[in-house]
C-alpha cells in the first residue's frame, strides 16, 4: 500500500514554502496582511456565494475599507495565514473619528493626515490634507509630533492573539506594521508632489523626514518583538515604489534617499527577533529594478510581483 501523503497544518505549509521546501499544497492567504484582503462590498458577495449568513463585515482597515476575514470563510477556503494587527493606542494623538460632511465621509488619522471618501459608491478613503504640507525647514519638522510608537495600548493583546493563531489554530501569522512604510509616510505627511521635489531640492530636509520616521519604526518594532516573544514567523512592512508601468523614482535616487533607511530597519528587525523571521514586503507596481536592493536590505517575501510593465 502507498502511504497517505502528509497533511500539513497551515503553519507548517507556510513555513515549508518559506524555507524552499515542498508542502502538501500551495499555501493560501486571504486577509493575512493589510494588502492581501478584500473590500467590504466584495466580501459581502463572497459570503453570499459561499452560502454563509449575511453579516455586516468588520472593517480591518478603514482607509482601504477592507473586511476582516471571518473564521467561517477561512475554514471553507482553507486559509493558511492570519493577520495580527496592533491594538488601538491609549493616546489617539491627532486622530479624529469618521464623520459625514455633506457628500463625503471624512477622518483624520493619528499622524494628522486627513482623508475623505464619497458617501455614495465610495470604496476607499483618499488623502486630502497633509500635516507637513507647508513644512520646509528642520525646525518645522521638529515641531511636528509623531505618534508614540511604544504606546502600551498598541501591544495590549498582540501576544495573546498571535499565540492563539500559531499554537491553537496551527496557522501562520503575519504581524502587521502600525503604519505605512518609511517613504510612504514621508509622502503622506508632506504631500506627494512636495516630497518628490524635496528629495531633489531640499535633501537635508528630506533626509531628516526619513530619519524621523525610521526612528519611529525602530522603536515600534523593538517594542513589538519584545512583547511577542518567540512565536513570530512573519512581519509586514511596505513602501510603494512603482506604478504598473515602471518605477516612481530612479534606482539611483532610491539608493541615495530610501535604501539606507530600509536596510537599517529590516536588518534591525532581523536582529531583534528571538527566532528566525521573514520580512513580508509590499510594493505596488513594476518593481523589478529595486529587487536587488530589497534582497540586500533583508526582505524575504515580495508582494506583489509585476514582472513586466503593461503595454
Amino acid at each position: 500500500m502507498n502511504p497517505q501523503p502528509q497533511k500539513f497544518s497551515g503553519y507548517e505549509r507556510v513555513s515549508a514554502a518559506l524555507h524552499h521546501k515542498e508542502p502538501d499544497r500551495i499555501p493560501f492567504d486571504l486577509g493575512g496582511t493589510e494588502v492581501t484582503g478584500m473590500n467590504i462590498h466584495l466580501y459581502k458577495k463572497l459570503r453570499d456565494s459561499l452560502g454563509l449568513p449575511k453579516i455586516e463585515p468588520k472593517i480591518s482597515d478603514v482607509k482601504q475599507q477592507l473586511a476582516w476575514i471571518d473564521e467561517d470563510v477561512q475554514e471553507i477556503l482553507e486559509v493558511d495565514v492570519c493577520n495580527v494587527p496592533t491594538d488601538p493606542p491609549l493616546n489617539p494623538g491627532l486622530e479624529k473619528p469618521v464623520t459625514r460632511e455633506g457628500r463625503y465621509y471624512t477622518r483624520t488619522d493619528e499622524w494628522g493626515i486627513q482623508w475623505s471618501m464619497p458617501v455614495e459608491n465610495g470604496h476607499y478613503f483618499d488623502m486630502v490634507k497633509h500635516p507637513l504640507g507647508n513644512a520646509h525647514t528642520i525646525a518645522d519638522l521638529e515641531a511636528f509630533r509623531l505618534p508614540d510608537p511604544a504606546d502600551e495600548g498598541r501591544f495590549a493583546t498582540i501576544r495573546e492573539r498571535n499565540d492563539k493563531i500559531i499554537l491553537q489554530d496551527k496557522k501562520a501569522s503575519v504581524i502587521a506594521r502600525d503604519c505605512a512604510g518609511i517613504w510612504e509616510m514621508a509622502l503622506w505627511t508632506n504631500g506627494f508632489e512636495k516630497f518628490f521635489m524635496d528629495m531633489i531640492s531640499e535633501k537635508e530636509y528630506a533626509h531628516a523626514v526619513m530619519r524621523k520616521i525610521t526612528d519611529y519604526k525602530l522603536a515600534f518594532w523593538e517594542k513589538a518583538l519584545e512583547k511577542l516573544g518567540e512565536n513570530v514567523l512573519i512581519v509586514s512592512e511596505a513602501d510603494d515604489l512603482a506604478t504598473q508601468n515602471g518605477p516612481l523614482i530612479s534606482p539611483r535616487l532610491y539608493k541615495e534617499m530610501i535604501h539606507p533607511y530600509h536596510k537599517e530597519l529590516y536588518q534591525f528587525i532581523h536582529s531583534k527577533a528571538k527566532n528566525e523571521i521573514f520580512i513580508f514586503y509590499h510594493t505596488c507596481g513594476s518593481c523589478k529594478a529595486f529587487i536587488p536592493f530589497l534582497i540586500e536590505e533583508g526582505v524575504n517575501i515580495l508582494n506583489p510581483v509585476l514582472w513586466t510593465p503593461l503595454n
